[in-house]
């Protein structure tokens, strides 16, 4: 459990984080941003991967079909690719980074979408489950990494007080979007499960998983919510220094409701 759910954070982080960038200028901000936050996702990426997910496996068995299954392999490979390529633009920035951070977002992406079917047992999941779940993981990257690239972004206004205030706009905005998308599929996912869920200890009062449940919703959706609409009336009146230090209450707000979301997942099969 422990291992699915540091696996899932860094990963959703990692693919999360560079699907921001694609959204930033370079001329606005510089390149050492790009620096930064390919660093950081780079970062996470070897972190995930060097918890060993799928089990004492040695590594070179992932580049050959024996042994594991066609999901794991492509989960193992796509985010190595995208590492890789991470890597690479970290080292180089050329002049066509938007490609490649394009290239290992893509990677990324299809990584997260594989892990759920290969960390899961075939049989257990039927195609609409499956389904919610690679939707869920990638709802899930999408908040995390936005959480965690608009309060980089925040942070280099610190710093450079005369930078132009689209790049932490975007970020408002795509956290904004990524917070209601994610409450809209929880709410979804409450909707089409109704009638199992007013018989499961979900929603029991007095029960861990209500409890779970419920601090996932406040903790995980509304605070970020609200405290997103804080961050964009800051960021309108130009007062960067207030946004900033609002994200960074909302990264950990946004992490302890997606690690209640993972448990819950892990414990009912559905994706909160």
């Amino acid at each position: 459990m422990l291992t699915d759910l540091f696996f899932s954070l860094f990963t959703h982080l990692a693919v999360g984080l560079t699907f921001l960038t694609l959204f930033i200028s370079r001329d606005e901000i510089g390149k050492l941003y790009f620096r930064v936050t390919t660093g950081v996702s780079f970062v996470l990426l070897v972190l995930a991967l060097l918890s060993r997910p799928f089990g004492p496996i040695p590594f070179i068995v992932f580049f050959y079909s024996d042994g594991i299954s066609f999901n794991q392999k492509i989960t193992f490979l796509s985010l190595v690719g995208c590492a890789a390529v991470l890597l690479i633009y970290n080292l180089l920035i050329p002049r066509f980074h938007k490609a490649l951070l394009l290239t290992a977002f893509l990677f990324g992406l299809i990584g997260i979408c594989s892990y759920a079917p290969a960390r899961f047992a075939v049989g257990s999941f039927n195609h609409i489950e499956s389904i919610a779940a690679i939707i869920s993981g990638v709802a899930a990257a999408f908040i995390l990494g936005s959480v965690l690239g608009a309060m980089i972004t925040g942070h280099w206004y610190l710093v450079q007080h005369k930078l132009s205030l689209t790049p932490l706009r975007r970020s408002a905005i795509l956290f904004l979007t990524a917070t209601l998308l994610r409450s809209l599929f929880l709410l979804g996912t409450v909707l089409r499960n109704w009638e199992v869920l007013t018989t499961s200890p979900i929603f029991t009062v007095g029960n861990f998983q209500n409890y779970l449940f419920w601090g996932r919703v406040g903790i995980g959706l509304m605070l970020p919510l609200i405290f997103g609409i804080m961050i964009w009336n800051s960021v309108k009146i130009r007062s960067t220094q207030s946004a900033t230090g609002i994200l960074y209450a909302t990264v950990v707000l946004v992490l302890i409701g997606e690690t209640f979301a993972r448990v819950l997942f892990q414990i009912s099969g559905m994706p909160f």
